[in-house]
């Protein structure tokens, strides 16, 4: 396949490229996925994947900042049709189900800092930080108006308090097979078999009860 040369060509090619590695990312492991099985299913040459995304980590930051965008949309949807004088634990299930939803979402948020932004130059870094802050903003002010208790300001501080939850648990409750298997095997242990929509309902509900108080 020939290289793309006009500029809308090349996002063409980029989001083709993106739409492979996503589907991929449903069906296996991040750690399973190489950039030859991205260039094959794409009709590419793997060198060909290079003259879009530096490496295998740029190539999903991006799919990450995609799924960063749909989901704030989602988020400020859901936001949006909360009634006025909604109870906390409400907000909390609310923000809780637009994540329950998009499973694959979650488990590629969760590899984000600890690998994805290893291997990327400052420029992915700048585009997914920068959208990150504008849409925390955007959504932060609507929780603000579902919160009332909240000071102006207060809404994308939470919203990233929120998120530094959202990974935690998820990493907590999307353990290694092995680590699965040992809790599984072990009724002491129990306590690590963790329920994401549940404690991240629970972690929340916390969260903005504290920031209320």
């Amino acid at each position: 396949m020939r290289r793309a040369v006009r500029e809308s060509d090349k996002e063409a090619r980029r989001a083709a490229l993106r739409a492979v590695a996503w589907r991929l990312f449903h069906e296996r492991p991040y750690e399973a996925i190489n950039v030859g099985d991205v260039a094959e299913q794409a009709g590419l040459a793997k060198g060909t994947v290079y003259l879009y995304f530096a490496t295998k980590e740029e190539l999903f930051l991006s799919v990450q900042e995609q799924q960063f965008d749909a989901w704030f949309d989602t988020l400020d949807g859901a936001l949006r049709q909360i009634a006025p004088g909604a109870s906390i634990p409400e907000i909390a299930a609310t923000i809780t189900a637009t994540l329950v939803a998009a499973p694959a979402m979650v488990r590629l948020f969760a590899i984000a800092h600890a690998v994805l932004e290893r291997n990327v130059g400052a420029d992915p870094i700048m585009r997914l930080k920068t959208l990150l802050r504008d849409r925390l903003v955007q959504s932060g002010a609507l929780l603000e108006q579902a919160l009332p208790a909240l000071t102006p300001g207060d809404g994308p501080r939470v919203l990233l308090h929120a998120y530094a939850l959202i990974l935690g648990i998820q990493s907590l409750a999307d353990p290694s097979p092995v680590v699965r298997d040992v809790i599984a095997a072990n009724p002491e242990l129990a306590v690590f078999q963790i329920d994401f929509a549940q404690e991240l309902s629970s972690a929340l509900t916390a969260l903005l009860r504290g920031q209320q108080a």
